[in-house]
């Protein structure tokens, strides 16, 4: 089964960012990702491009595929920030948890511990849960958009 990605190229600005020809629009390839999702994992994507412009086929489909790229590396290591973040957020998390038993005859201290501990631990959750599996869905769409076809049509 295919799964045809239609776009009408009608202006350079189209194509190109503003302020660097050499990479894609943003818009673009958001465009294109959008569209991608959802997908069945057997299904082939083909990214059908519509090309009313001068621009030749050679410049803006190798643009296209290497902002696609960069979007996807861009995803990975947004995915490995998030992880360090999280291991950083647990160990002191438990570490706070940990102190928190210390201060056993200080109300205050003990409490505050506590819920800093918590909180921090609630907050590896939170990445791991909502902004994690964004990055993950995004980067298995890119991963197949990287494999699909492209071509211009008239």
């Amino acid at each position: 089964m295919k799964k045809t990605i239609e776009i009408d190229l009608v202006c350079e600005d189209d194509i190109f960012e503003k302020y660097n020809r050499k990479l894609a629009n943003k818009e673009l390839i958001n465009h294109i990702i959008h569209e991608a999702d959802p997908f069945d994992k057997k299904e082939v994507l083909l990214v059908s491009i519509r090309n009313k412009t001068n621009v030749k086929k050679e410049k803006y489909l190798d643009i296209i595929k290497q902002s696609l790229e960069r979007e996807y590396n861009k995803c990975v290591q947004e995915i490995d920030h998030n992880n360090i973040k999280q291991f950083i957020y647990l160990l002191i998390g438990i570490g706070f948890l940990f102190v928190s038993t210390i201060f056993g005859k200080n109300f205050v201290f003990e409490e505050l511990f506590l819920i800093g501990g918590w909180v921090l631990i609630w907050e590896t959750i939170e990445i791991e849960m909502f902004s994690d599996s964004e990055l993950k869905k995004r980067l298995v769409i890119l991963r197949k958009l990287l494999k699909s076809e492209f071509k211009e049509i008239d």
